[in-house]
């Protein structure tokens, strides 16, 4: 999925100095990216987690929103350009058994989640 979306947003390589100069295929039996690849696909975990407890789920991702806020040069769209490649995760781990209602679920969840993180990056 981070393959994915650096392959799809060179610019965005900015915000991960050390990998910047890598191939995809470097990237893939690198354990530091693959570390911080986790990590983002720990905040989307996280919140299917805590899906039954609603004010702590926003306030999760307002947090992240935040976070992202932090960063010099950091622009809301960018939060948005994560969906194509959660998507297109789902996709790849699923298979055969990806359906297109599926699709239309996690598109909802996936796009519901994006714009929380975007207003914690408003606030």
């Amino acid at each position: 999925m981070m393959i994915k979306l650096l392959n799809d947003n060179p610019d965005l390589k900015q915000y991960f100095p050390k990998f910047k100069d890598k191939s995809a295929e470097q990237l893939r039996s690198d354990e530091d990216f693959e570390e911080m690849a986790l990590a983002h696909i720990n905040a989307y975990d996280q919140a299917i987690q805590d899906s039954d407890n609603v004010d702590q789920l926003i306030k999760n991702l307002h947090g992240v929103g935040r976070r992202h806020k932090a960063l010099p040069g950091f622009q809301e769209d960018y939060l948005a350009r994560m969906e194509k490649c959660l998507v297109f995760a789902l996709k790849s781990v699923l298979g055969d058994a990806y359906t297109d209602n599926m699709e239309r679920i996690y598109q909802i969840w996936i796009s519901w989640t994006t714009e929380q993180m975007r207003e914690g990056f408003r606030s």
